[in-house]
């Protein structure tokens, strides 16, 4: 039997255009309707977002401008956060958002330094985003990395939409009009007002001399504030949910993942066996070649090549499975190069112990022990069959706590404490180490706090420690 497609109701087309259809007195149908306009930067969540825009900028010159940021980062993200809560529309599902930010804030509560502001704007971004971004992880993370990429261009590109928009008719104007009727009045006569108070109390004479206006760095301090905020302000960008793509390259395939790990395990097992005689056993050292000069040339490159390894280990997982021997030479492959990080380790103790210690060598056996439990990840996940995604969410994990946690970890403290017990300590390495270190190294350090924007937990804590006046101290 036949079907016949049945169209409902007129094209829209001829119901704009057919109105010569229609009979005589009869009116033309109306236009379908076209839609809402998109909400942007001349509906309400625009005018609201640019008013937030501007409350935060002045609470950002309040906090930050002519002093040291501290605390005032802490309550600014806070004020940031409070104000995405009303220009996105969140009204429930706060708990996690709010758990966020407060892991957020606390490495800046601590201490101000390169990694806690990261840490902060990371927080910031992923709390904003949890009120109405994805659930997934992946999604959820690039959400995150396209909002603090957005810091880059938002602002502008909106800036300019917001004019484009403003000249189309299908804007709706009635609000603006309404807000303009409503207010001229009131303002207009207040401001009048004001200025005759003003002339008739000479009271209010210091009020009538206008002050200075912003100085160029100021202005451009604003500019550089609501350039990072705004992005902060707006909904979740829109990412696809796509999986994550694991082919493997051409030149990574079973015979040549074979070949390469006999290489590789013959190449670091002579490194090994070094390491096994003049590390571990005391064997004499050639002429020439110092007990720390050994130790210092393979310190890091060591940590590099246990880092690669972990890396190779893990794109040589697919061509294990089925294959004992691969499984085997993989396995040999991680035992060796955790024996290489140990030689690293041992290594950077034997540096440290004649030269001291410094950031660079104490921020290198924080991450030694980080290379070392990757491998030991590694090869747990070897050997039951763990799936590559498992390894990489552990690692990434791994790394994560390791950073979150270096937060409040006082590492000058550290060194100072170390370098000062030396036969002969570097005095002007250790007077260069941050002020709250001052208690440790006797140095002049000035440890006032200023007030309650610049105000952190470890200089709080250090200042305790300092006597109001000391004599003899280190300059």
């Amino acid at each position: 039997m036949a079907e016949h497609l049945l169209i409902r109701g007129l094209p829209r087309r001829l119901a704009q255009d057919g109105w010569w259809m229609t009979q005589a007195g009869e009116a033309a149908p109306p236009p379908p309707p076209t839609g809402p306009v998109t909400p942007g930067t001349t509906g309400r969540r625009g005018v609201e977002g640019a008013a937030l825009l501007l409350a935060l900028i002045a609470l950002g010159d309040l906090l930050f401008w002519d002093a040291a940021p501290g605390l005032s980062l802490a309550l600014f993200a806070v004020a940031v956060f409070a104000a995405a809560i009303v220009t996105i529309g969140a009204t429930a599902g706060l708990a996690l958002p709010l758990l966020t930010l407060l892991f957020a804030i606390l490495p800046v509560i601590e201490t101000v330094q390169t990694l806690s502001v990261a840490i902060l704007l990371a927080g910031l971004a992923l709390s904003i985003t949890l009120l109405d971004g994805p659930s997934g992880p992946m999604t959820l993370a690039r959400s995150v990395a396209r909002r603090l990429l957005s810091i880059l261009y938002r602002l502008p590109i909106d800036g300019l939409d917001a004019a484009r928009d403003l000249r189309k008719p299908t804007v709706d104007r009635s609000r603006l009009t309404h807000l303009a009727t409503g207010w001229a009045l009131p303002l207009g006569g207040a401001l009048v007002l004001a200025a005759l108070l003003l002339e008739s109390n000479p009271v209010f004479d210091g009020l009538l001399s206008l002050p200075d206006g912003p100085s160029p760095a100021r202005l451009m301090f604003w500019s550089g504030l609501a350039l990072i905020v705004w992005p902060f302000l707006q909904p979740t960008p829109a990412v696809v949910d796509r999986p994550l793509d694991w082919r493997t390259p051409a030149f990574l395939n079973g015979p040549a993942v074979a070949r390469a790990l006999v290489v590789f395990n013959a190449m670091i097992a002579v490194q090994s066996g070094l390491d096994i005689a003049y590390l571990w056993s005391g064997a004499d050292l050639p002429s020439g070649i110092s007990l720390a000069e050994y130790a210092h040339r393979g310190a890091y490159p060591l940590l590099a090549t246990a880092l690669l390894a972990g890396v190779f280990a893990a794109a040589a997982r697919p061509f294990v499975a089925g294959h004992p021997i691969l499984r085997a030479l993989v396995l040999l492959w991680l035992a060796q190069n955790l024996l290489a990080t140990a030689s690293a380790v041992a290594r950077l103790d034997i540096y440290v112990g004649e030269l001291g210690l410094t950031y660079l060598r104490i921020h290198a056996a924080v991450w030694m022990g980080v290379v070392a439990a990757g491998l030991v990840l590694t090869a747990w996940g070897l050997l039951r069959n763990h799936t590559t995604a498992w390894l990489m969410v552990r690692c990434t994990l791994l790394g994560l706590v390791t950073l979150y946690t270096a937060c409040f970890v006082n590492f000058g403290a550290i060194i100072a404490r170390h370098n000062v017990a030396l036969d002969e300590p570097d005095w002007r390495y250790l007077c260069t180490l941050p002020a709250n270190t001052g208690p440790i190294t006797g140095c002049s350090h000035d440890l006032t706090i200023d007030g309650w924007r610049d105000w952190t937990f470890r200089d709080w804590r250090a200042s305790r420690y300092t006597a109001p006046a000391t004599q003899g101290v280190r300059r």
